[in-house]
């Protein structure tokens, strides 16, 4: 009897422990870099983001973005590149959103699919040359 109840608690629990996560998709954050750090004012530069791949299925990253939260008066944005207008410190948000891959990787598997938003926030001190 012991060991029937055991066995039904350690299904259940296996149950319930697979469903309860998101294991498709990754589960640490974006990493966002941009060179030079600090930025000189007038220097436009790429900003570098690093996906995560730790989760289970190929992912394929869309959408990415970036918006100024704090100091619009200090950075410009254009596309996934930023540039110092003047000198002090801005908070930027960087997002993209992950999608599963089909059989190839490159190939999303449908318009329709699930999708997950990763955001990260970081600071670009903008200096004088």
């Amino acid at each position: 009897m012991i060991k029937r109840k055991m066995r039904l608690f350690m299904i259940a629990f296996c149950l319930i422990s697979m469903t309860a996560c998101d294991s498709d998709f990754p589960l640490k954050p974006l990493r966002v870099e941009y060179e030079p750090n600090p930025l000189p004012v007038g220097i436009s530069t790429e900003v570098k983001i690093t996906y995560p791949d730790d989760g289970i299925l190929p992912i394929v990253w869309k959408n990415q973005n970036i918006k100024i939260v704090k100091g619009g008066d200090v950075l410009e944005v254009s596309g996934l590149t930023i540039k110092g207008i003047k000198p002090g410190t801005a908070v930027i948000s960087v997002e993209a959103a992950a999608v599963p891959a089909g059989e190839e990787p490159a190939i999303v598997r449908d318009e329709t699919e699930e999708e997950k938003k990763y955001t990260t926030k970081i600071e670009v001190k903008v200096v004088d040359e």
